[in-house]
């Protein structure tokens, strides 16, 4: 067997061997791929199923149990100071009814007053809130209770029927 002849028989050899080499990597990436893809689909359809007990999980934590319930405590105690306040401002809007200060404090205390209602009402609602609300807070803020209606008190009337 001559040098030349050698060299095209080990050069034969090493074209098998790529091919057969290149065969493997083409096979293991087909098989990586096959993989990843099959993984992807698998949590695509379980990712309704998973969101929902993530979910419940999120709502059901420590934290978020204690931090619902003591922030429907300081909403509904942040509603009633309010229009605790939405009547010590009226008063004084009355004595001098030209103060166009003391209208605009009253005019923020009213609004500061009917969004901090609608925040409590959207609380009662969330996914995350509903179910920690104690139950002797209302459920709902009731706009035509005196204590909550984020209106003055009306002015009380003295037995003969004359007004302060």
């Amino acid at each position: 067997m001559s040098d030349k002849d050698e060299w095209r028989e080990t050069r034969r050899e090493a074209n098998r061997m790529g091919r057969f080499g290149l065969g493997w990597i083409l096979a293991i990436v087909g098989v990586v791929a096959v993989i990843v893809v099959g993984v992807w689909v698998f949590k695509v359809a379980t990712s309704d199923v998973r969101g929902q007990g993530d979910a419940e999980r999120t709502k059901n934590a420590a934290p978020n149990r204690i931090a619902q319930q003591e922030g429907f405590h300081d909403r509904f105690q942040g509603i009633l100071r309010l229009d605790r306040q939405i009547n010590d401002a009226k008063i004084a809007w009355d004595v001098d009814p030209d103060d166009l200060t003391l209208r605009t404090n009253y005019n923020g205390l009213v609004s500061n007053c009917q969004t901090a209602v609608g925040e409590y009402n959207a609380q009662t609602n969330k996914f995350t809130a509903e179910e920690f609300r104690d139950a002797e807070l209302p459920a709902e803020i009731n706009m035509n209770d005196p204590l909550t209606d984020c209106k003055p008190d009306p002015i009380p009337t003295t037995t003969t029927g004359a007004t302060r």
